[in-house]
């Protein structure tokens, strides 16, 4: 009898279902001159846990246990316990999710998370596994998808700083959720009010599918704290089914700080577009776009591409581009075109800031601005010029710096060592020409001098 009992209670035990959990990991900002903290996100399937009749209602009590593993090695093991309770009238829905958040003290990036997770009486242990994501610059943190806007908060969870925002595990965005929101951490000591935010987002191949110029952060993104956070909302559904990539970059002074977070969405009353686009999201780019994307790109393009652009019909300039930033993509094993995207991002800035070029085309300061970003400093004072370069002067005057041609020394301390930059007017229309640059790779004549006077 006892032995048939024993075989019943282990054939129940068996038949009891797992309870489900999606698992997600980010690294997050810790105190100031600290490392990142990896934060580990959990959302548990309230309808798979085990509840049991509890005073009014129902409770169910589950156990968890989540190890970092690296080479065969468990470098973290972590264990704990947790409980839920709801009135005992009250169905649960099957998209009722219980949200688990830990953080852990992790000292280098690689590796496997491994959670188990069990009903508090016993039963099947569900099991997940998640690879590490790679640690992003110590300045920012990695883009955190969560189900609701921020809100202010002193105590409770799932707090940063002053406010709380809910997080969505599995880098899921959901099924019928209109809007994914965000939360992106930035150490910085500029003024938030002297950065730009641009918003994209990516296709399944790297396409473009939508983006918004960089604008000036406005009071209604910044979270007051340390660091900065930023909060984002972007609408996704109009979006099919599928998977996506959310790009943030913000700039200022220095180089942009950018972070790229995959999601994913479930419309199915929202069609797939019949045509594919290709990697670069160029393939149904419209006419507009093409030009865009040709602006950005000429400062990079030699002399025969710039020729060879003037005579392509529409299709042949979507195959030209499409292979120009492929050929300059600094990392091909990223989902995003990084030059190209930084290139895309200064783009308005360089033509508002130099709009000297010619036929429409961007002038030689705009390329260089686009390349490199704005130099530390500019100058624009002979005497300065003449003795930075030492110039070798002859009795006609110009020693006082008169009669030469207008002119622009830009100077970029964290290029190659400090490098240098000397654009020239030399018709005297205000078109300021590149005649030479200490940087290697760039246009280098070491008679420039000549230039310099009519």
């Amino acid at each position: 009898m006892l032995v048939w009992l024993a075989a019943l209670l282990l054939a129940a035990t068996a038949l009891r279902a797992q309870p489900v959990a999606s698992l997600d990991a980010v690294w997050c900002l810790g105190e100031a001159g600290a490392p990142p903290q990896l934060e580990v996100n959990l959302m548990i399937q309230r309808s798979s846990l085990d509840w049991v009749p509890d005073g009014d209602g129902l409770a169910a009590v589950w156990r968890a246990r989540l190890t970092l593993e690296r080479g065969g090695v468990a470098l973290v093991d972590t264990s704990w316990s947790g409980a839920d309770w709801r009135p005992a009238e009250r169905a649960l829905g099957a998209s009722e999710k219980l949200p688990v958040q830990v953080r852990l003290a992790v000292a280098e990036e690689g590796g496997r998370l491994r959670l188990r997770l069990a009903h508090g009486s016993g039963g099947p242990v569900a099991e997940k596994t998640l690879r590490l994501p790679a640690r992003p610059a110590p300045d920012v943190s990695d883009i955190l998808p969560g189900v609701a806007a921020p809100e202010p908060a002193t105590e409770g969870p799932f707090r940063r700083g002053g406010w709380r925002f809910l997080p969505y595990a599995d880098a899921l965005y959901g099924s019928g959720l209109d809007t994914l929101h965000a939360l992106w951490e930035v150490r910085s000591g500029l003024p938030w009010d002297s950065l730009t935010l641009g918003v994209a987002v990516l296709g399944e191949r790297r396409n473009r599918l939508e983006s918004r110029l960089p604008r000036p952060l406005s009071v209604g993104r910044v979270l007051p704290g340390d660091p900065l956070r930023v909060a984002v909302s972007q609408p996704v559904g109009h979006l099919p089914s599928g998977s996506y990539q959310l790009e943030l970059t913000l700039e200022g002074d220095g180089p942009p700080r950018r972070a790229l977070r995959p999601f994913w969405v479930h419309n199915p009353g929202v069609e797939r577009p019949a045509e594919t686009l290709d990697e670069t999201g160029l393939e149904s780019a419209s006419t507009e776009e093409l030009s865009r994307q040709w602006e950005a790109a000429q400062a990079l393009a030699g002399h025969h591409e710039a020729e060879a652009w003037e005579r392509m019909d529409l299709e042949e300039r979507r195959v030209f581009l499409a292979e120009f930033w492929r050929r300059r993509d600094p990392d091909p094993s990223t989902l995003v075109n990084e030059l190209q995207v930084t290139l895309l991002s200064r783009l308005e800035e360089a033509k508002a800031r130099y709009p000297d070029g010619e036929r429409g085309g961007l002038g030689d300061r705009a390329k260089v601005f686009l390349r490199h970003g704005p130099p530390d400093a500019v100058e624009t004072d002979f005497q300065q010029l003449t003795a930075r370069f030492q110039l070798e002067l002859d009795d006609a005057g110009t020693a006082s710096g008169a009669d030469h041609r207008d002119f622009e020394l830009w100077i970029y301390q964290r290029l190659g060592g400090g490098s240098e930059f000397i654009f020239i007017d030399q018709r005297g229309f205000g078109t300021f020409e590149l005649v030479h640059s200490t940087m290697s790779g760039e246009y280098y004549d070491p008679g420039w001098t000549r230039k310099l006077f009519p």
